[in-house]
């Protein structure tokens, strides 16, 4: 099983660098051609189709993926009904959405095609296939998927560029493309039944989907808050931050995704103490230390972006200490929502999420993208304190032991890429990532692989008692 873990880990590791690569690329390639404004109307656009598709699926999936690792002879039939049930909340608040946009904007194709995106966007394996122990379709799927999708943003700028509603289109094709080999892994899927009613899950989702939904809509749709009070300018320059901090963050992503159909099996047959202890440990290994090289190398990755970009510095230092407080809060909730403390875990997601829509309210207008990146600290340090202190009601945990070696070796890997980059200042970005990159693999091995590497994933399986990957 300890083999399965390593496994399933590498096949996400390799699709999330390939994807990660991917999505930067297809981003430099169209700030480097719209500019600031231009590219914040295009992330204005994208966020608003995840909007839709957030408002249509929030609460399901997490819900679905913890009855599949408890009932798993029925899993096919939740799966189709948690596609089901997104799919007709998607298409129900498609058609009011293209009208608006229809009558009111100046880009109303632009705006429409972002808005189809709920309809590939409801068909998102993600959680689903991984609760299944099917992670590896899943990630060859979405791999592909965006590799198309920069292979066409590449050809758009060789072009030409300039259309937004061409960008607007290879996205939505690239989804599209995304969808339709979900529905071919649907068909595959096992059939008991017909699964639960639409009706069943909105009522069995309801209080999740309040929490879920407040959570969701403040980490993927923030730069429609974003452009509102700041404007298209404003909103580029975040959206960049965010992208690069997602980047950095994708490691602890991953795991995330690894850890969470353990953690829903833990508190049935395993520890969820030493379940949660593990998880909390990984990600800081995960996230820390990378988001520790990314803030000493902020200035010359935004200027990759074009010089306009170069004022997101700031906002991607905050916004790296915000992903690496919500990485570590991820894994107090997903012990939580494992643990069945559904009040717990809806009022920890829901209470950070308003302030931080509060805090880019009151910031923007003051301090432009930086103020949105400092609310963004602000909400999600709120998160992580309070899912660590309703978590520590149910189990024993010290956090002092379990984040001391990740914190020691996310210093040393900043002090290397300072270290390059004042006393060897011709290496450049490169030398400095490299020299980060190595110290961070040196001090991994040192504090948590040397003499357990064989071992790899088989503390994960007894502290959860699962065993599907």
């Amino acid at each position: 099983m300890a083999t399965r873990v390593r496994g399933t880990l590498f096949t996400l590791g390799a699709g999330a660098l390939l994807q990660r690569l991917a999505q930067l690329l297809s981003m430099l390639c169209i700030a480097r051609t719209l500019g600031t404004a231009a590219t914040g109307v295009y992330a204005l656009g994208m966020a608003a189709g995840t909007l839709l598709a957030v408002l249509a699926g929030a609460g399901i999936r997490n819900f679905v993926a913890r009855q599949i690792v408890r009932e798993p002879a029925t899993a096919g039939d939740w799966v189709r009904s948690a596609v089901r049930a997104r799919l007709l909340l998607g298409l129900a608040l498609l058609a009011p959405f293209a009208l608006a946009t229809t009558i009111a904007s100046a880009r109303p194709l632009f705006w429409c095609l972002c808005g189809l995106q709920v309809v590939p966007l409801a068909l998102d394996l993600k959680g689903l296939l991984d609760a299944l122990a099917r992670t590896r379709r899943e990630v060859l799927i979405e791999t592909t998927a965006s590799l198309l999708q920069f292979a066409a943003t590449a050809a758009w700028m060789v072009a030409g560029g300039g259309d937004l509603a061409t960008l607007a289109a290879i996205a939505l094709g690239a989804r599209g493309l995304y969808a339709a080999a979900a529905v071919a892994t649907l068909r595959r899927l096992p059939r008991h039944g017909q699964g639960p009613s639409l009706r069943t899950l909105a009522r069995r989702c309801a209080a999740l989907s309040l929490g879920q939904t407040a959570n969701e809509l403040a980490t993927t749709t923030d730069v429609l808050l974003v452009g509102w009070f700041g404007g298209d300018g404003t909103a580029g320059l975040y959206a960049v931050a965010q992208r690069i901090a997602g980047a950095a963050s994708q490691p602890s992503a991953l795991l995330a995704r690894l850890l969470l159909p353990h953690f829903h099996r833990a508190a049935t047959a395993g520890d969820p103490a030493r379940m949660t202890r593990t998880a909390l440990r990984a990600c800081a290994f995960a996230v820390l230390p990378l988001c520790a090289g990314g803030m000493v190398t902020a200035e010359p990755l935004c200027a990759l972006f074009g010089n306009g970009f170069a004022a997101a510095a700031w906002p991607l230092r905050l916004c790296l200490i915000a992903v690496a407080l919500q990485h570590l809060g991820w894994q107090c909730s997903h012990a939580l929502f494992g643990l069945l403390r559904e009040r717990a875990y809806v009022l920890t997601l829901g209470l950070p999420a308003l302030l931080h829509g509060l805090g880019i309210a009151a910031l923007v207008p003051l301090a432009g993208a930086t103020g949105a990146a400092a609310s963004a600290v602000v909400a999600q340090a709120a998160y992580w304190v309070m899912t660590w202190v309703a978590l520590r009601r149910h189990l024993r945990l010290r956090l002092r032991r379990t984040l001391q070696q990740p914190l020691q070796v996310a210093a040393i890997t900043a002090a290397v890429t300072a270290t390059v980059a004042w006393a060897c200042e011709p290496a450049g970005l490169p030398g400095q990532l490299v020299a980060g990159g190595l110290a961070f693999l040196i001090g991994l091995w040192r504090c948590e692989l040397r003499g357990r590497s064989h071992r790899f994933g088989a503390g994960l399986v007894e502290a959860s008692g699962f065993h599907g990957g």
